[in-house]
């Protein structure tokens, strides 16, 4: 993905033009390479072990992060792309939504008949992909995000520090029935079969 998003040059061309090639870039990776997203889910099940005793992956993937720094600072800086945006949530905005639609694509297909590899549904998602981004990022919306979410990256996340998920979560209703803990046991997922 890394290699892919240097391929593109994204400092030599205009702003948004780079932006819209760095989304594209991120789209068509993910659709290419589902296992990656199989990778990437299973790390986070495990918590990102792997990743946090990795000395190469956390300096490889933090380039994105000054790519896409370089590329709003210059949009910023041009009038293409309205000031304040933390490269890090553009990058979740980004991959969230690309990560997404691969994950989640059976689920997806089952429960609203609709089949997320379509080429031309892949082709309208891809476009909107885009246009969310380009339109998140536009001057003319300054005042607006500036509004709504008010200094989200004015601290930086310590990652040993940042609190867990499973911490802040609101437990289901009494009423949603509960997996035991032998059916957990005894499942193909935890047996490893």
């Amino acid at each position: 993905m890394r290699d892919a998003e240097r391929a593109l040059a994204p400092d030599v061309l205009p702003p948004a033009e780079a932006m819209r090639r760095l989304v594209e870039a991120t789209f068509d990776h993910h659709a290419a390479h589902p296992e990656f997203i199989r990778l990437v889910s299973v790390e986070n099940i495990l918590e990102a072990e792997n990743v946090a005793a990795s000395p190469t992956i956390h300096g490889r993937d933090a380039a994105v992060i000054g790519t896409l720094s370089a590329v709003l600072a210059r949009g910023e800086r041009e009038g293409a792309f309205r000031p304040g945006i933390d490269p890090l949530d553009l990058h979740m905005l980004i991959s969230g939504f690309c990560f997404h639609r691969v994950s989640d694509r059976h689920t997806f297909g089952a429960i609203f008949g609709r089949d997320l590899r379509e080429a031309e549904v892949a082709a309208a998602h891809r476009r909107m992909a885009v246009e969310m981004v380009l339109r998140y990022l536009s001057p003319a919306n300054s005042a607006k995000w500036r509004s709504i979410r008010p200094a989200s990256g004015s601290m930086p996340v310590k990652r040993r520090k940042a609190p867990t998920a499973w911490k802040t979560a609101i437990p289901p209703p009494s009423s949603v029935r509960q997996p035991s803990a032998r059916a957990w046991r005894n499942s193909a997922v935890s047996s490893g079969k």
